[in-house]
């Protein structure tokens, strides 16, 4: 996980024009609302007051209000604001600052998007990337002065370029992100439900929100915290996976913590809010695995005038306002432009336009015709007989969904489609969801009840249908009650029933490339009520209304997006004032019966007793109520004891809680002294496990550590004779076997190594050591000139004393200019993925600055897709030091984007694009560079290994299994050795080794034999013959190999001055994997004196396919002349005047 914080922009060039408002001038005076630019703070300014004059906006903020930034710098705003945008392609020029390696675009909607960095004249990178994800990082890039940088955005057809954010700066490494990192959308629209059920929305913007956790190294927690603490209050872009735009965002951290352990590897905890997002087009990818979602929501296309062609319902509620007309309280009016009725709230309502004025107007609701199209459930369309509607939308369509419906049938009509669907008693719902209506088709619905009576529609919707992923089993279906039920304080509940909503929680199986994409397109539905279904056949799972809340778990293939949809409430709909209300709308239970009577009338009876003998009872001759009034005195007497003794009662209570205090306060603390015990045994746990992950991480990052656990086996047989001074054999044979176990699998391995150096064949280069015969001082063998700039000197170093570390040579570059250095071109097929730069030397009499290494690749076509470099002054030796000394050893990890067929190697003592000017003489002693493929464990955990390490693993193989692993060896070591006498022993070693192991997905079986003799007869004439034979088949799910290598070796000294030896090796191999790549390969290598020779025949799906004829070849033709003659009548080679000559043809 990295995080980029932003340097400073320079902008030298831009195609978007800054002309959003004029530009202000002094002597213009500007009405109310009026905006401008000020070009030189590149912000737009709106007036606060009329006749605005010769207030300057950038310090007259009591006249002026800042909007924002021009369309133009929207990009570069470090806080939230507007996206630039354009129909023509955007394309900026920045001039970078030395220390940005790292670009970042946010928030991007484009066909393509290109970037090219130059210094100079030079071309450092030029990428594009088709069809790009909403947020795109270009990581990696090459450090160094003189930098200039051309972004390009090219819209797609029809659709404009739109670019949020544009960051550059220098990369933070947070390191690897750990396992199932959740990402969320925030979303900051007001959706208020009212006491009543009725939903009001208003549509503000969304935030993408991240949780993730980053293992660390122990050694670089401190730096981490400092370097997070330094932007606390900073916006900058982090950047969770670098292909996934769904774990990249710009804004701050909310929260950060580490756990520290101890033992190696640390955990950082990151919650990250981003800044508000630019609402982009997103393409509608189906986000589930197969491609084909269950859970879906329909996205609602907008009716308009245009779009509702036909309609069988009048729009005739009320008389159409009129301004001429003046209305008194009450009356009510349609606006045929808003298709809404209102209610005049003041008498003489004259000239007060209703959808404007609502002081005197109230806002009653949709009209008849349009209150299924109003997007609210409370309001119904009605008719008495069928309800007919012709749709016209101007987007696809794929679905028609007809919600709370009174009447029988519902019929949707369209080109090549003809349905009906049943509807009556609890089924209100009718859904289409097989349509596939074009933009500009109608649709015919058809609402419609038996015998032609009265028809009502709540909703009718039409749109698209948008995946979600695949529902998982039991979501969670719930109400949302919104009636109220007041209970007072004799325990009696009076309810008060008001409207209800549905609410469900699910989760749901998406494809973890596609979450990005999945969260734009629900944040466009953050303020519009949609439909969405997790079930077309349940009711229950059908609901019409907004999602509150979406978050996603990542995982490697598969995420687990859970999501909460809130249905609006189906409430009454709203009664004006000053209206009269039917008797049969009254509801509650305070409604009086029908007919009941005011008081109680003459002749009737209260409780059984005569309403006149009840008076009497209560009132005396003066009319007054004496016999309740005493009453009232007695009780209160009453109250008032009872009151008393409650106090007594009340303050002994008091004082027993008071002792339960104390007592529960010793208890606590008794309580706390075990926690503290119990914290400290669980620290103690938890250390425990700490070390062990470590341990098991440290095991499987890199296996030449000391805190590897490892047990292994070590045969070592040597065989050493000094036949003569100038005479002598070693052979070194070396097994080794390695078995691993951890609590997760078991691992057994076993390591072949023949005394050879396997360094100088891991690299993709040629001549990675300087190692290849060098006859003619200059250029190295397989290596091309790149620069020469100054005349410096390029040739092998100090050929007496040669490269002790690899070899009779090095390669030695004096500068003298800015461009100077070697190259090579590497052909072969190379998959994406990362690779690693590696640099032995030896810097003399100057700075590294301005040398490096340099790696680029290209495609099929020749065009080059991405690079990586390794500059010497500016990044980490293996030791970790920066700067400059003398002996340095590098490796680097460098990404290639996209499958490769050449990558061009450049060795540069300098180059302007590292230090421009160039710093000066500087004398490069270069013993090995090279460029390999990382290593599963590099990959991993982002860290180099020493490339000696791995070459010295000759041959390994690695079985992995769960607890159920037979393992069986068996060795035999049998040696025998006489000695006859001293001037002639006779030694015999005879080793056998038979190992078979069997685990759940893997057989193998090895047998070696080796038989070596050696005699020596006398001191002067040794005799020595070798001869060994191995045979090795390896089978497993995987790989199959199977190779055979032959070797004879003979040696005859028979005197000082006569020496004759001579080695024959014949080796052959077939190799094919399950990944379709295959290689094979035959080699005759003979050895005789001091002349060397060698015959290969491969072929090789991945390098390509040759043979290499090595050393000094002489082919004799038929004539016997001397000359060579190749493929009978193709080339003819020869000798003139003592001039090697070649004829082409025939001759």
């Amino acid at each position: 996980m990295k995080v980029v914080r932003p340097l400073p922009i320079s902008l030298t060039a831009s195609s978007v024009p800054e002309n959003d408002h004029p530009a202000w001038a002094a002597d213009v005076a500007y009405a109310l609302g009026a905006r401008v630019i000020v070009p030189g703070l590149h912000r737009v300014f709106e007036s606060a007051v009329g006749g605005n004059q010769g207030n300057n906006p950038a310090t007259a903020a009591t006249f002026w209000t800042e909007v924002g930034p021009t369309n133009r710098w929207a990009m570069f705003e470090t806080a939230a604001g507007p996206a630039t945008s354009a129909t023509a392609p955007i394309v900026v020029t920045l001039a970078l600052p030395d220390a940005v390696d790292a670009i970042g675009l946010v928030d991007l909607q484009a066909a393509s998007v290109r970037l090219e960095i130059s210094a100079g004249s030079a071309t450092i990178l030029d990428q594009t990337r088709s069809v790009p994800a909403a947020c795109e990082v270009f990581l990696g890039l090459l450090p160094g002065v003189g930098r200039s940088a051309t972004i390009t955005i090219t819209p797609a057809a029809g659709a404009a370029a739109i670019i949020g954010k544009l960051i550059t700066g220098t990369a933070l490494d947070l390191g690897k992100l750990a396992d199932a990192p959740t990402v969320g959308l925030t979303d900051f629209s007001r959706r208020d439900t009212d006491e009543f059920g009725v939903t009001t929305v208003v549509e503000r913007s969304w935030t993408k929100r991240i949780e993730a956790t980053c293992r660390v190294p122990a050694a670089a927690v401190d730096s981490i915290q400092r370097q997070l603490a330094a932007f606390r209050a900073q916006a900058v872009l982090w950047i969770g996976k670098a292909d996934n735009a769904g774990l990249i965002t710009y804004g701050f951290y909310k929260d950060f913590s580490q756990v520290i352990s101890l033992q190696g590897i640390s955990t950082c905890s990151l919650s990250i809010d981003g800044l508000p997002a630019a609402d982009i087009a997103t393409p509608a990818v189906d986000p589930a695995v197969s491609g084909v979602s269950d859970f879906q929501v329909v996205r609602p296309a907008e009716i308009t005038d245009a779009a509702l062609v036909a309609s069988s319902v009048p729009e005739s509620d009320y008389p159409v306002y009129s301004s001429l007309t003046s209305y008194a309280a009450g009356a009510r009016v349609i606006l045929p432009a808003t298709h809404r009725a209102y209610e005049s709230l003041t008498a003489s309502n004259a000239g007060h336009n209703p959808a404007t004025n609502s002081t005197h107007w109230l806002d009653v609701g949709p009209t008849n015709r349009w209150a299924m199209f109003d997007q609210a459930l409370g309001t119904a369309t009605t008719a008495i007989g069928p309800i007919e509607v012709q749709l016209k939308p101007d987007t696809f369509a794929d679905a028609i969904a007809v919600l709370d419906a009174t009447g029988a049938t519902v019929r949707v009509q369209a080109p090549v489609y003809d349905r009906t669907q049943t509807i009556g008693g609890e089924q209100t719902t009718a859904l289409f969801l097989d349509l596939a209506l074009a933009a500009g088709d109608t649709a015919t619905v058809t609402i419609s009840a038996a015998g032609g009576g009265s028809v009502a529609v709540g909703t009718l919707l039409i749109g698209a249908r948008e995946g979600l992923g695949k529902l998982e089993d039991a979501p969670t279906v719930s109400t949302t009650d919104f009636s109220i039920k007041n209970t007072d304080d004799f325990g009696q509940t009076v309810p008060i029933e008001r409207a209800w909503a549905k609410k469900m929680e699910g989760r749901s199986l998406v494809a973890t490339t596609r979450i990005d994409g999945l969260m734009r397109r629900l944040a466009t539905l953050r303020g519009k009520p949609s439909l969405w279904i997790g079930a077309a056949e349940l009711d229950t799972l059908t609901i019409y209304g907004f999602f509150r809340d979406f978050t996603v778990t990542l995982g490697e293939r598969v995420s687990i997006a859970s999501v909460t949809i809130e249905g609006l409430a189906k409430a009454a709909p709203a009664v004006p004032f000053n209206a009269a209300i039917e008797w049969e709308n009254i509801t509650g239970p305070g409604k009086p019966a029908d007919n009941a009577t005011v008081g109680a009338p003459p002749g009737t009876s209260v409780g059984g007793v005569p309403a006149s003998a009840v008076a009497d009872a209560i009132k005396d001759t003066a009319g007054n109520v004496v016999p309740v009034r005493d009453q009232l005195a007695a009780t209160k007497a009453t109250i008032d004891a009872a009151v008393a003794l409650a106090r007594l009662e009340a303050a002994e209570a008091q004082e027993d809680a008071t002792q339960a205090r104390i007592d529960l306060a010793a208890e606590v603390a008794r309580a706390k002294g075990a926690e503290g015990t119990l914290t400290v045994d669980l620290a103690a746990v938890k250390t425990t496990a700490d070390g062990a992950d470590a341990g098991v991480t440290s095991e499987a990052t890199v296996r030449a550590q000391q805190d590897l656990a490892l047990s292994y086996r070590l045969d070592v047989t040597e065989a050493q004779l000094g036949g003569g001074q100038d005479s002598g054999l070693r052979a070194q044979i070396r097994d080794e076997a390695t078995a691993r176990v951890n609590a997760v699998d078991a691992i057994a391995g076993r390591t072949a190594l023949v005394e050879a150096r396997a360094a100088r064949s891991t690299f993709l280069n040629r001549n990675a050591v300087f190692s290849e015969p060098w006859a003619v001082n200059g250029v190295p063998p397989s290596w091309q000139l790149w620069a020469t700039e100054g005349n410096p000197y390029i040739g092998w170093w100090n050929q007496t004393t040669g490269n002790g570390h690899y070899g009779a040579y090095a390669l030695q570059i004096d500068r003298q200019g800015r461009n100077c250095g070697v190259r090579q071109e590497i052909l072969g097929q190379f998959p994406v993925g990362w690779y690693v730069l590696e640099m032995e030397g030896r810097f003399e009499d100057g700075d590294t600055r301005g040398s490096g290494m340099l790696a680029q690749f290209y495609r099929s076509n020749g065009t080059e897709h991405s690079f990586g470099t390794l500059a010497f002054w500016l990044d980490p030796d293996s030791a970790g030091f920066r700067g400059g000394r003398p002996n340095r050893s590098f490796s680097k990890l460098v990404w290639c984007a996209e499958d490769s067929t050449r990558i061009s190697l450049y060795l540069m003592a300098g180059w302007e694009a590292f230090a421009n000017p160039s710093p000066g003489f500087l004398r490069t002693i270069w013993h090995k560079a090279g460029i390999r493929p990382a290593t599963r464990t590099e990959i991993d955990t982002q860290t180099v290994m020493n490339a000696d390490v791995i070459a010295r693993i000759g041959t390994e193989e690695i079985t992995r299994a769960d607890q159920d692993r037979a393992l069986a060896d068996r060795t035999s070591i049998v040696e025998a050795k006489l000695n006859k006498t001293t001037d002639s022993p006779l030694y015999a070693a005879v080793r056998d080794e038979a190992t078979a192991r069997a685990d759940q997905d893997r057989a193998l079986a090895d047998r070696t034999s080796i038989v070596e003799a050696k005699l020596n007869k006398t001191t002067d004439s040794p005799l020595y013959a070798a001869v060994r034979e191995e045979a090795t088949a390896r089978v497993d799910q995987v790989r199959a190999v199977a190779d055979r290598t032959s070797s004879v070796e003979a040696k005859l000294n028979g005197t000082e001055d006569s020496n004759l030896r001579a080695r024959i090796v014949e080796s052959e191999a077939a190799i094919s994997g399950l990944n379709g790549r295959t290689a094979a390969y035959w080699q005759v290598l003979a050895v005789a004196g001091n002349n060397r020779a060698l015959i290969g025949l491969w072929a090789d799906a991945n390098a390509g396919a040759g043979v290499d004829i090595v050393g000094d070849v002489r082919i004799t033709g038929a004539d016997q002349d001397g000359s060579a003659v190749l493929s009978g009548r193709g080339v003819f080679t020869f000798y003139q005047n003592g001039a090697p000559c070649v004829r082409l043809g025939r001759w």
